[in-house]
């Protein structure tokens, strides 16, 4: 419930707000800290959800003191009652007026005329009635260094429970009653100050929360200083280390402070162990690679680095023992398996000799084949594996696909020598959190374009190319620089670098989340019906090998409408702005700006959709795929002389432009193919969707351009 007087703090931005009034479906709201402050009116609903969703956070009233009159100065107190005066005359009569933006300033001239007082001053004393608690000790002058120096302030409730004899600080202090309110700030500074890689220490953190909730705020010297409340208004580092137990979470605190490596390497519980999925040794091993973390150098010149080894290994299951290895240059591949496969078998004394080491067969006793090798799918997925299992009787088992099939593409590719270049656009989240597609330098690319603009936070335009291990990057950047410009923007360089470096420190929590909102939406519309929302149910590792968890893709077709209409619609009726919709689907980007609140919006509009726009899908395209009918190659159509015919006079003729749908941007019709009457259905059907086409020379797509005949 949201009742005036009470006061918030923003955790956005750490403004703190006080209502001042509560008017059927609308709040109204002042910043008490700033100099002047008039209020702004803020719907009834929406502030519930910010509290509901601890966006906003309920905190004690900076200004909640008793001053008894024994503790001013008759100049303080003749002032305040002057102010009073003024404000039980002139201001609280006109408050429903004053409350309202549309006539407050002609109600603050009129009132200027009536009092014969300056209008800054009646400023002044409207923004002190609203930001210190509308009562008559508001209009103290400088509120809060007023009463006694040195005196503590009452409260009218006692604390309850066994007082506190001595606080870290070495003070007497009893602190205050924990309320729900006081836990969430406690929450709140745990989550933003103590599950961070800054390694701020608990003191640090309870210090960092009474400056959050229990100061007051002033400037010197054009800086924002604080000062913190007596002691008997604040809790005690005692009271908010019992919460801070009640609330300590191991694994979040290690994975947020230090990293989810640290935590899986050192402090993950152990549930079970590697002997539960085998007979004994010798019956399945693991291979697998990493790349180390060293550079290599030439031996002929040490300032040139040649790149970083890749180490193959081949582990007993049962045993652990390492049973295989080859260390290499070339990126984690099939090539790098069979030579690691071909030392598994090999003799290990012999081995061992040639790099001037004696060893006994005793010491590394292994040279044979298992019955079971699990291996990665780039590896053993990207060429056949036929021999071994055919002519070894070896089984092979590959790990879970929980990524496109980019490593094997990779894996052939530096095979035939070529490198391999990413376009990982919408992959910056790859790179952070579990369960998602595999990211390009994972995959052992060369290189990656990342487009850090589109789910990583930065300025639009801004990107990164991402470099393997087996790149030079100071010749990349020397190739880049003739044919790029000298003059880069700092401004999109700047913006790289800063969310560059909340991703580092922040990244898996925010993708999480994100998936979390995505995983919500679609139970969410799957439980309203009509809508499908893609999920893994549609990977078969061939046509769909993965899919990424962020993106949240929404077919529209079973509720009787376009993707594109339904684009429309949220767009115009909703204020909702999603990615693109196209004759079937729509495409909504969840990045790390949303919120809950704009989640449940987004979820509220579509149900609302449903209900108002809801039909029969008769007479829909189902997205049916255009088989072509290529008469003449691409160049040839494209270089011809043409004409230009309507779209129903060209059918039966040889197309000499593109005709693509956007989105998705795929050609309905190329050059040299030929015109059929189910291309035209189809581009008049996207017309009157909504859909922009786009390739034509004819922008409103009435008329297409054809191969002359006989010519």
């Amino acid at each position: 419930m949201i009742y005036i007087n009470q006061v918030m703090q923003s955790m956005k931005d750490s403004t703190r707000l006080r209502v001042i009034e509560v008017e059927e479906d609308y709040v109204y709201i002042v910043n008490i800290d700033t100099t002047s402050a008039m209020p702004k009116r803020e719907l009834y609903a929406n502030m519930e959800l910010d509290i509901e969703q601890n966006e906003l956070l309920i905190i004690g009233d900076p200004y909640a003191r008793a001053v008894p009159d024994s503790d001013l100065t008759q100049v303080q107190k003749d002032k305040r009652d002057y102010d009073w005066g003024i404000v039980e005359k002139f201001i609280i009569p006109n408050m429903s007026s004053l409350l309202r933006k549309k006539g407050r300033e002609a109600k603050i001239v009129q009132i200027v005329a009536d009092s014969g007082l300056g209008k800054t001053k009646v400023k002044k004393l409207l923004s002190r009635y609203w930001q210190r608690g509308m009562n008559k000790n508001s209009m103290l002058p400088d509120y809060a260094n007023s009463g006694g120096r040195g005196k503590s302030k009452k409260l009218n409730v006692d604390k309850i429970g066994r007082p506190r004899k001595l606080t870290v600080d070495g003070e007497y202090r009893s602190g205050i009653n924990i309320t729900e309110e006081i836990k969430l700030q406690f929450e709140h500074g745990i989550n933003k100050y103590y599950r961070k890689a800054n390694g701020y220490a608990l003191k640090d953190v309870y210090h960092f929360i009474l400056r959050d909730f229990y100061s007051d705020r002033y400037k010197e010297n054009g800086d924002i200083q604080y000062r913190i409340w007596e002691p008997d208004r604040i809790p005690s580092y005692h009271q908010f280390y019992y919460w801070f137990k009640k609330l300590e979470d191991p694994k979040k605190d290690i994975i947020f402070r230090k990293s989810t490596k640290e935590y899986e390497l050192k402090h993950r519980p152990i549930l079970s162990n590697s002997k539960v999925e085998t007979n004994g040794p010798g019956t399945r091993f693991q291979i697998d690679a990493t790349i180390a973390d060293i550079y290599l150098v030439s031996a002929i010149d040490a300032n040139r680095i040649i790149g970083r080894p890749v180490i193959y290994a081949v582990v007993d299951v049962y045993s652990r023992i390492v049973t295989g290895i080859y260390v290499g240059l070339e990126g984690p591949s099939w090539m790098g398996a069979m030579m690691a496969l071909d030392n598994m078998v090999a003799d290990k004394v012999e081995f061992c000799k040639q790099y001037n080491i004696d060893i006994t067969e005793e010491q590394w006793p292994t040279r044979h084949l298992p019955e079971i090798i699990i291996a990665d799918r780039g590896e053993f997925e990207g060429y056949a594996v036929a021999g071994l299992i055919n002519n070894l009787n070896i089984k092979i088992e590959n790990t879970t696909a929980y990524r496109g099939d980019l490593k094997g593409i990779v894996d052939v590719a530096h095979k035939a020598g070529m490198k391999v270049l990413a376009d990982e656009a919408h992959g910056t989240h790859f790179y952070f959190g579990k369960d998602m597609p595999i990211s390009a330098m994972a995959a052992g690319a060369d290189m990656a374009a990342v487009s850090m603009h589109k789910s990583g936070g930065s300025l639009t335009q801004s990107s990164f190319l991402l470099m393997g291990p087996g790149m030079n990057a100071d010749y990349v950047r020397q190739v880049v620089n003739l044919t790029q410009t000298t003059s880069a923007s700092y401004l999109l360089m700047a913006s790289l670098d800063l969310s560059r470096r909340n991703l580092a420190l922040n990244g898996h929590d925010i993708f999480q989340q994100v998936v979390d909102y995505t995983n919500y939406v679609r139970d969410e519309l799957h439980a309203i019906g009509g809508y499908y929302v893609f999920g893994n149910d549609l990977i078969n590792g061939d046509s769909v090998y993965d899919l990424d968890p962020t993106k949240l893709s929404i077919h529209t077709l079973n509720v009787g409408l376009a993707g594109i209409e339904v684009y429309d619609i949220l767009r115009d009726d909703y204020d909702i702005q999603i990615e693109f919709g196209d004759l079937g689907n729509i495409l909504a980007y969840i990045s790390v700006g949303d919120r809950e609140r704009d989640i449940e919006r987004l979820v509220g509009a579509l149900a609302d959709i449903k209900r108002r726009f809801e039909r029969s899908k008769k007479g829909m395209l189902t997205q049916e795929y255009l088989e072509p009918i290529v008469a003449i190659s691409p160049q040839q159509a494209f270089y011809a002389q043409k004409e230009l015919l309507p779209l129903h006079e060209a059918i039966g003729r040889i197309c000499g432009e593109f005709v693509m749908c956007y989105p998705p941007g795929i050609p309905i019709l190329g050059p040299g193919e030929v015109v059929t009457e189910a291309v035209v259905t189809y581009i008049a059907y996207a017309k009157e969707k909504g859909c922009q086409l786009t390739g034509t020379e004819d922008l409103q797509v009435e008329k297409l351009n054809v191969v002359k005949e006989g010519v």
